[in-house]
C-alpha cells in the first residue's frame, strides 16, 4: 500500500492499458461477499441500492457484495477488468497527481480503447 507501488502500477497500467484485460466477468446470484475491488451493479439499480443502505449498519463492502445480492433477487457482477476504484489510500501520495488523473481522463475518452474491451 506504498506511494511508490501505487503510482508504479498507475503508470504501468497507463503506459499499456490493454495488457490488463482479461474479458472475465463472473456474476451470481447467492449472498456471497467478495471483494468490492471488482464489484459493478447495473445504473439503473444503483439509486435504490445505495438508497437502501443507508439505513443498514453492514459495512459497504458485506452488504453490496452479499445482502443485497441476496434482497433484490438480482445477479451480482465480477468484472477483473475494472479500470480504477480508487486513486489512493489517504496515507498515499501520488507525485503528480494532476498529471496522472489527467492522463486518465485522456482514457476515458479513448475510444478505439474502448471499442476492443
Amino acid at each position: 500500500n506504498c506511494t511508490q507501488c501505487a503510482q508504479h502500477v498507475h503508470s504501468l497500467f497507463l503506459q499499456r492499458p490493454e495488457a490488463f484485460f482479461t474479458g472475465c466477468a463472473h456474476e451470481w446470484r447467492v449472498a456471497a461477499r467478495v471483494p468490492i475491488n471488482f464489484f459493478v451493479m447495473a445504473g439503473r439499480h444503483v439509486r435504490e441500492t445505495f438508497g437502501a443502505y443507508t439505513h443498514e449498519a453492514f459495512v459497504d463492502e458485506a452488504y453490496l457484495t452479499a445482502l443485497a445480492t441476496q434482497r433484490s433477487k438480482r445477479a451480482s457482477v465480477i468484472v477483473t477488468d475494472a479500470v480504477v476504484v480508487h486513486f489512493s489510500f489517504a496515507f498515499q501520495h501520488m507525485e503528480r497527481q494532476a498529471e496522472m488523473l489527467d492522463a486518465y481522463r485522456k482514457l476515458a475518452k479513448n475510444t478505439a480503447l474502448h471499442a476492443n474491451l
